[in-house]
């Protein structure tokens, strides 16, 4: 069959099926039985173009699909440059356009071991060397946890530029470079034994803020210090020497900050400090022989010290127990003391109770007395008006009794019994005119005993007393005038 006679079949096929092709005879008729087909290579690749199309269209994209799309992990994040030299920074996890842009990826936190532990550092020993300012080196082990994702995207394409050839392997070197920097700076702050004994917190804290902000400025300055001998201290001798030293410390600006003379790069790229430590720290045979001497002559010291104190601790608890005892005593005396002074104190108050009851009976019987004179005092003025009123009746007797003789002279009739009376009568009178004259004494002494020496009953206070206040006013009572009787009688 020739190859006119097989197109014209197939168009024919074609136009009585309806199909869409229309004229078009050269678009091969899929519906067609075989028996009608004609076998050629030209029918048959036309019959499978569609199948090839798909195939190539599936292929091409398969092949160009990883240049097409791009896969962000939650802990990462990329840069893509663009054919056109445009970038875009992906720190979201999926998958989104590349346009056949090239990628790069860097950790969001990359853990960093600097240390001489092969499980930490690998095989080769990457501890940081560090020289004391007693010429003491160590070695240190270090771990730094860093957020390698800066907060501002100029920042992150800045650190894609620098390190986008070299990748974390020049971070990491880039850190290694600045923290040994750092250590060695802060070296020269103290000794190996200072740092070996007290000083750690303070040279993690400068190297951490060496790290983090930048390198410090450091000087040297001349301090006169006082050298504490261990003798001296162990034997409790209070000597001291002072020595002039040398040390290094970091430069203060007028605000008392540290004076940087490099700027961290850390700070520069926008890398935060998540998690810093010295891990471990190691020093040279040599370092460490020191260290064992000054650490044994330290505890012989601290023994020494230890036995002082103990003495010392006996010594005070002698004292303690003489000072009880001397406690104990004084306790006694002044309890002693205090019973004596106590009873003085009480007898003084007795015998103050006492004088105040003495005191008030004498006061009673001196108001008694009082009360006694009173009355004395006014039965003598009852005496002497008695005594007064016998010596005007006295008168009055004598004058009658003068009137009677006279009357007897006259008439010669007088009884003898009459005359002896009135003699009688004269004379009683006379001799209380003789009374009213006798002087009484100043001063009288006064017995209180119930008898007298011979004998004699003694005379009372009461009535010695009145006794000497009748002759008193007995005293006082006028006598410069004779009486009746007296005149009568000399007559």
């Amino acid at each position: 069959m020739t190859r006119s006679a097989t197109v014209a079949r197939t168009r024919k096929v074609v136009s009585e099926g309806g199909d869409d092709f229309g004229d078009h005879g050269d678009v091969p008729s899929y519906g067609t039985p075989a028996s009608t087909r004609d076998d050629g290579p030209i029918t048959w690749i036309r019959e499978k173009y569609p199948i090839f199309l798909a195939g190539f269209l599936a292929l091409f994209f398969v092949l160009n699909l990883a240049s097409l799309l791009e896969w962000n992990a939650d802990e990462d994040w990329q840069v893509c440059q663009f054919p056109t030299g445009s970038y875009r920074v992906v720190d979201q996890a999926g998958v989104y356009a590349q346009y056949y842009g090239e990628v790069w990826t860097y950790p969001k936190f990359l853990d960093l071991y600097f240390s001489a532990a092969k499980d930490e550092g690998g095989e080769h020993d990457t501890s940081i060397r560090v020289t004391f300012s007693d010429s003491g080196t160590g070695f240190t082990s270090h771990h730094i946890k860093l957020s390698i994702l800066p907060a501002e995207e100029s920042k992150r394409l800045e650190l894609h530029r620098h390190f986008a050839a070299t990748g974390v392997n020049g971070m990491r070197h880039m850190i290694e470079q600045h923290l040994s920097t750092a250590v060695k700076n802060s070296g020269p702050l103290m000794s190996a034994s200072e740092y070996h004994a007290q000083k750690r917190a303070e040279f993690y804290q400068v190297v951490r803020d060496q790290l983090e902000q930048g390198l410090f400025g450091m000087e040297v300055v001349e301090l006169d210090v006082v050298m504490q001998t261990p003798e001296k201290g162990a034997h409790l001798f209070s000597g001291s020497e002072v020595e002039t030293i040398s040390r290094t410390r970091i430069t203060l600006d007028k605000e008392k900050q540290a004076v940087l003379m490099a700027a961290s790069p850390l700070k520069e790229y926008g890398l935060l400090v998540q998690q810093y430590s010295i891990t471990n720290t190691s020093y040279d045979p040599q370092t460490t022989t020191q260290l064992d001497a000054r650490r044994e002559s330290y505890q012989l010291a601290e023994q020494s010290k230890a036995v002082v104190t103990k003495e010392r601790q006996k010594v005070f608890s002698v004292i303690e127990a003489g000072k009880g005892e001397v406690a104990k005593v004084e306790s006694e005396a002044n309890q002693k003391m205090k019973e004596a002074t106590v009873n003085a104190t009480r007898e003084v108050e007795v015998a103050e109770q006492t004088q105040q009851e003495e005191v008030a009976v004498a006061e009673q019987m001196l108001a008694t007395m009082k009360e006694k004179l009173l009355e004395t005092k006014e039965l003598l003025n009852i005496s002497v008006i008695a005594l007064k009123t016998a010596e005007f009746e006295g008168k009055e007797m004598i004058s009658q009794a003068g009137a009677t003789r006279a009357k007897i002279e006259k008439g010669g009739a007088v009884a003898e019994i009459d005359q002896l009376r009135a003699e009688m009568r004269k004379k009683r009178m006379g001799l209380f005119a003789t009374l009213a004259n006798v002087p009484s004494p100043d001063t009288v002494i006064i017995s209180g005993s119930k008898g007298g020496g011979n004998g004699v009953a003694g005379t009372g206070t009461t009535e010695a007393l009145l006794q000497l206040f009748l002759l008193k006013q007995m005293n006082q009572t006028p006598t410069s005038q004779t009486s009746p009787l007296a005149g009568s009688a000399g007559r």
